[in-house]
């Protein structure tokens, strides 16, 4: 064998490229370098599951929670609604308690004419004062016909009008009272004959009227604004009841409650 033929590279025999001087630390120290890299991105990783799977369970206790506030909002929603429905009963019920209560302090009041207008005096007589207005009205009245008679109200230093209570005896007397003060057109203090206030300074007109309780003269009084406002035609007062018609031919309303009012206009 020649020299050039032993000393031939043998075929299929790779021959190692010759390392440089310090390449070989160099990457070693790549090699390091990466496997910290690697290892730091395997341990964020983990610590990155570790978060989300706290934050699973969070919102997994918070999905909970919203739960059981919106059962405890629903029950309470129906619990209300059951206090509205109970509540709407109750109001309902006192709102007739008031009627009834209303009726039975305006059927005390039954047969009670108030007269108002006639200047008050040391020296007057209340049932004179009766008798007088009657007369002035083509009435005739005994004083049979009178259960009581005062003046409403305390004593003023200045004897200004004070309203008449009289109580009639007899329902008859006491609607023919009121009945005639409506068609007498007016009536005033010279019209009555009653000396005590001779000469007459004055010349009021005198008022008649049913008695009625504080609900029945409000309802009263709101019925008439509404009359002056054109939102009902007629209103009047028939044995203590206030009543409207919104218009000619319409059905008359008896008027026991702001309510009944606000319906009808």
């Amino acid at each position: 064998m020649s020299w050039e033929t032993s000393h031939r590279p043998q075929r299929g025999i790779r021959v190692a490229s010759p390392t440089l001087p310090g390449e070989e630390e160099t990457t070693k120290e790549l090699l390091q370098t990466l496997l910290l890299r690697v290892n730091s991105i395997h341990d964020e990783q983990i610590a990155f599951k570790d978060t989300i799977s706290t934050w699973q369970v969070s919102v997994s206790e918070h999905a909970k929670s919203i739960e059981l506030i919106n059962d405890n909002l629903s029950k309470l929603s129906n619990k209300l609604d059951e206090l509205l429905s109970e509540n709407k009963v109750l109001t309902s019920k006192l709102s007739d308690c008031e009627v009834r209560l209303n009726q039975i302090e305006q059927e005390q009041l039954r047969n009670v004419v108030e007269i108002r207008g006639i200047p008050t005096s040391d020296v007057e007589v209340v049932d004179s004062l009766v008798i007088a207005t009657g007369l002035s009205l083509g009435l005739k009245v005994d004083i049979s016909d009178i259960d009581y008679a005062f003046r409403v109200g305390s004593r003023s230093v200045d004897h200004s009008s004070r309203a008449i209570l009289v109580r009639f005896t007899r329902s008859r007397v006491a609607e023919e009272f009121v009945q005639l003060r409506k068609r007498k057109r007016n009536l005033y203090l010279k019209d009555l004959d009653v000396p005590h206030l001779k000469p007459y300074s004055l010349n009021p007109l005198i008022y008649v009227n049913e008695s009625l309780t504080p609900l029945n003269r409000k309802l009263h009084s709101i019925a008439r604004s509404l009359r002056k406002e054109g939102k009902i035609k007629f209103v009047w007062i028939r044995n203590g009841k206030v009543y409207v018609r919104k218009s000619e031919g319409a059905d008359r309303v008896q008027v026991n409650t702001e309510e009944d009012l606000q319906r009808v206009k």
